[in-house]
């Protein structure tokens, strides 16, 4: 990462600085592409649904062939204990990584191994951001492991990415196979219109998020209409507001239109003013079941609204539409 702040990685049963080198030239995640991780939050003693993050890591290493000896479970009591090495009020980005230290093609599951990256991350301001429509597409699942958390995607989500930037843009929509709206650059899509919120229907095609479901969860509950459907490009360009949902370690945000697209520019709107804003608690505090304690600090305690949706430690922001017109930036 290149946040800026102090960072801590757990590796091979110890805590060191996060710049700590723990690989080499012929290590085979780094060599070979047999890499997993994940990305949860711990936002000022708040983890909201870090357990689900920790355990799609492990899943995700079984997907590609990895035999993690460590659990879930696990992995969240070494983030809180990693966590313990900030200050309370803290905003940090949490990444359990699985890899192959050996392998021929495949990696040799007997080598895998394990680390978890904690690092002081500031959430985005929230200003928006704008976006093209990238010419690459989301791999399907016969092609690629895209039920995985795999480092292996990312080589696209780096390539659209750069593309996006030298045509003037923060990030990119990208699309499935055939044709539809799959997700951004490398967050959840969601778009509202009048009243009903849709995102695309998950297809295998891109990560399911945590915070996708959670999202989608909260809104139902406090009576707002999710479609989860297919959805094509041209229908953003009239959506009322469009929303993004991800954990992410840091957001590009810059100002200034977007060469006259009506939804490329797009603003930052506080999620209590839009419809269905949650005011019930976090999936823990919900089931009775509280977070652990640590110097007199709560974890993951608190109203929903404040925990789970306002609470930018789960990433959501919403966005909202600004008038234009629609412009070239968005066709490839």
């Amino acid at each position: 990462m290149q946040s800026g702040g102090r960072s801590v990685t757990f590796f091979n049963g110890s805590w060191m600085d996060g710049r700590t080198p723990i690989m080499t030239a012929n290590t085979h995640g780094a060599w070979l592409g047999s890499m997993v991780f994940d990305g949860g939050r711990i936002y000022r003693r708040l983890g909201p649904d870090l357990d689900l993050h920790c355990a799609r890591a492990v899943e995700s290493a079984r997907t590609i062939g990895l035999a993690p000896a460590i659990d879930g479970p696990a992995i969240e009591r070494l983030a809180w204990q990693g966590a313990d090495q900030f200050a309370d009020d803290a905003e940090l980005y949490v990444r359990p990584m699985f890899w192959a230290e050996d392998g021929p093609l495949g990696p040799d599951a007997t080598t895998t191994r394990f680390a978890l990256y904690l690092e002081e991350a500031k959430l985005p301001a929230g200003t928006g951001f704008t976006a093209c429509l990238a010419r690459r597409r989301r791999p399907s699942p016969e092609t690629m492991p895209t039920d995985a958390k795999a480092s292996g995607l990312y080589a696209q989500v780096g390539l659209i990415h750069l593309e996006a930037k030298r045509r003037g843009f923060d990030g990119a929509v990208v699309l499935d196979p055939n044709g539809n709206v799959a997700e951004f650059m490398a967050a959840n899509l969601f778009m509202a219109k009048d009243g009903v919120v849709s995102t695309p229907v998950h297809n295998r095609c891109f990560l399911n998020g945590l915070t996708r479901q959670r999202a989608i969860q909260l809104l139902r509950a406090d009576g707002v209409e999710v479609r989860e459907r297919t959805i094509s490009f041209d229908e953003l360009m009239e959506a009322d507001e469009l929303l993004t949902s991800s954990s992410p370690p840091a957001t590009t945000r810059r100002s200034g239109t977007a060469r006259g697209s009506r939804i490329a520019r797009c603003r930052t709107a506080p999620w209590h003013s839009a419809p269905g804003a949650s005011t019930r608690t976090s999936r823990r505090a919900a089931s009775g079941r509280a977070w652990p304690e640590a110097r007199g600090a709560p974890r993951g305690r608190g109203n929903g609204r404040r925990a789970v949706m306002a609470n930018p430690s789960l990433g959501l922001s919403v966005y909202t539409a600004t008038s234009g017109s629609r412009g070239s930036p968005w066709q490839a």
